[in-house]
């Protein structure tokens, strides 16, 4: 009968190339084992980071070993994001939406004791202001996977804020008046049922008036004792800045009195620093 000695250097000589906890377990009489991982997940724009709306943002996923011997962690990370409106608690446990397929592991470079690999997701855009949250899940598979059980990172440091900027502008339009009078230059009176009337144009000149615009405003008929006459106008059409308007003031005149006009044109402008 052969010792307990000798059994379990056979036991070795038989595990030849079967390395780490698997190979432990199996000496034990227990079947195969697996080790261990934690996958540590970190935003593009840095854990509690900030970006700007519409801005686009990856996830970096980091799959470690507790233990060597294994080798590197190999299968797939599947990448989930919350936006504002499905994180919990500051963080996205659950739901959300998948980012793209799964992503197979790749070993990390230079290789890392405990071994570990690593998965990057595509890039989602951030398109709503508040507190975004990625989650990663990996899943063992492929060479290696048989050695390990899954992990996954859903903790806050997955998050980051985004955030949107404004732009504020102004428009200035202005309502042009005038006023006019006329008066009879030595004194005399101004002839019974005369009128001066007021009258705007848009968009030209003096020497090219513009558009006539709104009604034309008149004084009341002189009664022929006033040597004046006056009047005012009630526009209220707006006109945008840098835009000229004319007001053509007009005398009609009467017997023995001649009749007379004057035009004043004016424009403004608006300075912004």
């Amino acid at each position: 009968m052969k010792s307990d000695t000798t059994v379990r250097a056979a036991g070795a000589a038989c595990l030849a190339g079967v390395t780490g906890i698997a190979a432990a377990a199996l000496l034990l009489g227990a079947g195969p084992a697996t080790a261990q991982t934690t996958t540590t997940t970190t935003p593009s724009v840095g854990s509690g980071g900030t970006t700007t709306f519409n801005s686009s943002v990856t996830d970096h996923a980091v799959v470690q070993a507790t233990l060597s011997g294994d080798g590197t962690p190999t299968g797939t990370v599947t990448f989930f994001i919350c936006d504002p409106t499905q994180t919990t608690g500051g963080a996205c446990p659950t739901g959300g939406t998948q980012v793209g397929t799964p992503v197979t592991t790749q070993a990390v470079s230079p290789a890392t004791t405990p071994p570990s690999s690593f998965a990057d997701s595509i890039a989602i855009t951030a398109n709503m202001t508040g507190t975004w949250c990625f989650r990663a899940v990996y899943t063992p598979g492929g060479a290696n996977g048989s050695n390990y059980t899954g992990s996954g990172d859903a903790r806050p440091s997955e998050c980051f804020l985004v955030t949107d900027t404004t732009t504020s502008s102004s428009t200035q339009t202005w309502v042009p008046n005038d006023s006019a009078s006329v008066s009879s230059d030595h004194n005399a009176p101004l002839p019974a049922g005369s009128t001066l009337s007021l009258q705007l144009y848009v968009g030209g000149s003096c020497t090219a008036l513009g558009t006539l615009t709104g009604p034309a405003y008149a004084s009341p008929s002189a009664d022929g004792t006033q040597t004046t006459l006056s009047v005012s106008s009630n526009n209220s059409t707006a006109v945008s800045a840098g835009t000229s308007v004319e007001w053509v003031a007009t005398y009609s005149g009467g017997p023995n009195v001649s009749p007379s006009s004057h035009c004043e044109s004016s424009s403004w402008t608006v300075t912004q620093p």
